[in-house]
């Protein structure tokens, strides 16, 4: 059985609403005010990307983190925040997929960026500043319906010598499991307004490609050596999922991927006949199943012929393979459990047993609840806000509907809030420990410091400088885990470094 980490890399919406006038040189990218009616352009990069690096500041501030060269912030729980064109961006500590490791950093990242939030607005003298973990956002403030995309991208390791097994049956598995993964979104099509499964499902235009921006793909090929090569694993970068706020979805989805990935890598094969024949395609009309009352078939087959297949049902081929792997670990069973929970309750048509623990049928809850309350309908401006207010990451039930629903108990925990906190500072299981030690311990020892005044850091290794110049002198490169193994916790060089400047590695 392959060992895998998964992590996520999230970019985050923002409004900001100025308590003085910015620079009349406008830009789609943020937007101002408190109702889409009040909406007004924000002013150009220059000043957005002031905002995202006064919020990375408030969190140097905040918490222990050392700034890399290419000015990513790193944290002591192993994460990364940073500025990605103009948009603030936080990547995840590696964690194991079906533990709850994953969720833990996704909260502990919203916590962080709360409080630096609240730094920001202060030091800015700004009125208010706040961020939403979702996919799209308004092109125009003048035509809220007319939107661009952002990412929330999902990351597996997986055996490189398996990939054209993993995706090809990702390319069948994505767009049919939107039913998990999808965070729901109102949306205009045509004059018509719909509420669909996914965000990020529409913007998606091909099968494979290597580009993060344009013609995205439902699995991106881009390679990049975050594995060090270690026993041929490779990254899988998929693009075309939504950022996720129910805690049970996002560590079912990691689950169900990791399974998914399970089967490609030891060796079971969607049958032929059961491939989907347009991904694209069928992506986004099952987007659309929502309005059909989830009673939507895929158009499945190969050079035999086709058939069409009920949504749900599709998705039983890859639990029942599933239920087939051995060994299975107790978490991994527990994740085969909810799985197949979910699909039933689904397939009976009892959305109101999954509020809480799917984004899409929550947001729907809501929508469906105020609609009847008040008389509108989703081509009311007061939907698009309730489908943007549900992203929004802060605590306060006043601003955030899904800060409100977890105040009412709606939404299903699966961690605590002294956890949360706790992981601010404790990574996961894997190289990140020995990645979130070092942090820790350079900024708490001025020991550290004097020997190595200049330290830069990636995902895979730390290299030290004993000056402050760049190139005066060869520099020290440690990776992170033992001999580069990205599931190793700590390394005996760090190890061995700490103990000769007579520092406690923690």
């Amino acid at each position: 059985m392959q060992e895998r980490l998964c992590g996520r890399e999230q970019e985050f919406a923002m409004v900001v609403k100025p308590g003085w006038r910015p620079p009349k040189i406008y830009s789609p990218q943020i937007i101002t005010g408190e109702s889409p009616d009040q909406m007004i352009a924000a002013d150009h990069a220059i000043w957005r990307g002031r905002i995202i690096d006064e919020i990375l500041r408030c969190l140097s501030y905040n918490f222990p983190a050392i700034r890399s060269v290419n000015g990513r912030l790193w944290t002591a729980n192993g994460a990364v925040f940073y500025k990605d064109q103009s948009l603030l961006e936080a990547a995840n500590a590696e964690s194991r997929p079906c533990s709850i490791e994953g969720v833990l950093q996704e909260k502990a990242s919203e916590l962080m960026l709360n409080q630096a939030l609240l730094l920001a607005v202060e030091s800015r003298k700004i009125d208010s500043l706040n961020l939403y973990k979702n996919n799209v956002g308004p092109a125009s403030p003048k035509d809220l319906f007319n939107e661009v995309t952002f990412g929330s991208h999902h990351n597996y390791s997986y055996l490189a010598s398996k990939q054209s097994m993993v995706f090809r049956i990702l390319e069948s598995f994505v767009p049919a499991g939107l039913v998990l993964s999808g965070n729901g979104h109102v949306f205009k099509y045509g004059g018509n307004f719909f509420y669909l499964l996914s965000q990020r499902a529409n913007h998606i235009v091909a099968r494979e490609n290597n580009s993060s921006t344009n013609n995205r793909p439902i699995v991106n090929t881009r390679d990049e050596a975050l594995m060090d090569g270690f026993e041929s694993l490779s990254r899988l970068h998929l693009i075309s999922r939504d950022a996720t706020r129910c805690e049970l979805q996002t560590w079912l989805m990691d689950g169900v991927t990791h399974l998914v990935l399970r089967l490609a890598e030891e060796g079971w094969e969607l049958p032929s006949n059961y491939s989907i024949q347009d991904p694209v395609g069928e992506m986004r009309n099952v987007n659309f199943s929502f309005a059909a009352g989830l009673d939507y078939s895929i158009l499945c087959g190969d050079y035999t012929g086709s058939f069409r297949l009920n949504i749900i049902r599709y998705n039983r081929i890859f639990l029942d393979a599933a239920k087939q792997l051995n060994p299975l670990s107790v978490r991994e069973k527990k994740c085969l459990e909810e799985w197949e929970r979910i699909l039933s309750l689904l397939e009976a048509g009892a959305l109101e047993k999954l509020v809480g623990e799917l984004d899409w049928v929550t947001k729907w809850h809501l929508l469906e609840k105020a609609m009847k309350k008040f008389g509108f309908g989703l081509e009311d401006k007061r939907a698009w806000r309730m489908d943007w207010d549900y992203h929004n990451i802060s605590s306060d039930p006043r601003i955030s509907l899904y800060a409100a629903l977890e105040q009412k108990d709606v939404i299903r925990r699966l961690v605590s809030e002294e956890d949360i906190r706790k992981t601010i500072l404790t990574p996961p299981q894997s190289r990140a420990m020995s990645r979130g030690r070092f942090v820790k311990l350079f900024r708490q020892e001025e020991k550290l410091r004097s020997a190595f005044p200049k330290a830069d850091m990636d995902w895979q290794k730390v290299i030290l400088r004993k000056e402050l110049l760049e190139k005066s002198d060869k520099p020290l490169v440690i990776p992170f885990g033992g001999g580069g193994n990205p599931f190793s916790t700590e390394n005996p060089d760090l190890e061995e470094l700490y103990k000769k400047l007579g520092i406690s590695s923690l």
